[in-house]
């Protein structure tokens, strides 16, 4: 009997489900017909995320602890040696919580497309497929971060004229939420074309700059559970990165996931790839908008 109540919560109850007409409901039936899967995939994945938060945690309060009790004249020192230090090892380690984040994603689109491969097998598999663009993706992001919060910290701080100081600021942060837009492409492209490397970055590019606003707004979107951390103290950090375990990646990825989809469909599928087209929904409506 308990065997059969875990099988259910887990598995599901096996019934064929009658697939939506829109990606937004998509969503929420996908996390209906598989919210065991979600939540034991989450937990897996949050371990390559783990490493990176824990350790921005640590060497954050290390360096906090030390600025205290530090003259004046040795603050930008100090600033300088722990930005530095911490935001080029958070590059690999960024990379490594990429790997963390496709493989939600990847478990995640294939239910969307295809209804199919829900077991361990099948998301360690998606996993290895993922893990290379996963990881040189959020390695991409965070080299950007690395060379903003330098030109910040160094620069923020030197007697250079203030319109070149706050270009320089201004181009390093403009590139670092770049990075954001050309990774969301980098990854979603991998995963649902078969492309060249050659044509992965160019075309990735292109829908950057073609779509940049909107895929954005959709990135701050799915990224607000993990920017919270940045104005969380004490206590509520620690809740914070409880219910990251338990959601965090899920809810990112539910997001990403839908706003591709949708946007391949309405860019790519339905001129080149009409077999691709609402792939997964209910082909019921004339019209396009599959949002």
């Amino acid at each position: 009997m308990k065997k059969n109540i875990f099988n259910k919560i887990i598995r599901g109850d096996g019934q064929e489900k009658e697939l939506p007409l829109t990606r937004r409901k998509q969503i929420l039936s996908i996390v209906k017909d598989n919210y065991g899967y979600l939540f034991v995939y989450q937990i897996i994945s949050f371990l390559f995320v783990l490493p990176a938060i824990i350790f921005f945690m640590v060497m954050l309060s290390q360096r906090n602890g030390e600025l205290i009790n530090a003259a004046e004249e040795n603050k930008l020192t100090i600033m300088l040696s722990y930005n530095f230090t911490t935001f080029l090892i958070m590059i690999p380690l960024l990379g490594l919580a990429g790997i963390g984040f496709t493989s939600m994603l990847a478990f995640i689109r294939n239910q969307a497309v295809d209804k199919v491969g829900r077991g361990y097998k099948d998301f360690f598999k998606g996993m290895k497929e993922n893990t290379v663009v996963g990881f040189i993706g959020f390695a991409i992001i965070g080299l950007m971060q690395f060379i903003m919060i330098m030109t910040i910290t160094y620069y923020g701080n030197s007697k250079l004229p203030f319109f070149l100081v706050s270009l320089l600021i201004f181009m390093s942060a403009i590139a670092f939420i770049i990075s954001f837009v050309y990774v969301f492409y980098l990854i979603t492209m991998h995963m649902n074309y078969s492309l060249t490397f050659k044509d992965l970055i160019k075309n990735s590019a292109i829908f950057t700059f073609k779509r940049f606003f909107s895929t954005l707004g959709i990135i701050i979107l799915a990224l607000i559970p993990w920017l919270l951390i940045f104005f969380s103290h004490g206590p509520y950090t620690i809740w914070l990165i409880v219910m990251l375990l338990f959601f965090g990646l899920c809810y990112s990825a539910l997001i990403i996931n839908a706003f591709s989809l949708y946007l391949f469909d309405k860019n790519i599928n339905i001129n080149q790839f009409p077999d691709s087209y609402k792939r997964g929904l209910r082909k019921e409506l004339k019209n396009d908008n599959n949002k």
